[in-house]
């Protein structure tokens, strides 16, 4: 699921509506604040052009694997094991609904550390 951050570009749908598009840069910044915790790095990438319809991470998990990672409107998706890269025919071609479905798959030290996160935060709330 996509945070929803919108800017003012315009665009027309196919019933002749104005409507906003998704500011992906912001959209990214939000995704790295939100799980960069429990990776070792995630940035946006600095080589491979933003668009309209997508950006690219580069994201190392805690296990030391690197990843380049495309976020548009249909969600997640990896498109190559090394930084700054998409290959067209990646082996996995599908597409992750939010950035935790994806380092679920590819990261099981993503998982537990996002789980210790997430008792510690409801342990909070309990004591309170």
């Amino acid at each position: 699921m996509l945070y929803n951050i919108y800017t003012e570009l315009k665009m027309t749908d196919p019933d002749g509506e104005q409507s906003k598009c998704i500011d992906w840069h912001e959209e990214a910044l939000a995704v790295i604040r939100d799980v960069g915790f429990a990776l070792k790095n995630i940035e946006i990438s600095k080589q491979l052009p933003e668009s309209q319809t997508e950006i690219y991470f580069n994201i190392e998990t805690r296990e030391g694997q690197k990843l380049c990672v495309e976020l548009s409107s249909y969600g997640f998706k990896v498109v190559s094991d090394c930084f700054d890269k998409v290959e067209e025919f990646y082996k996995d071609q599908a597409y992750y609904e939010t950035s935790y479905a994806l380092m679920d798959k590819y990261s099981s030290q993503f998982r537990e550390c996002f789980a210790a996160a997430l008792e510690k935060k409801l342990s909070q709330l309990s004591s309170k």
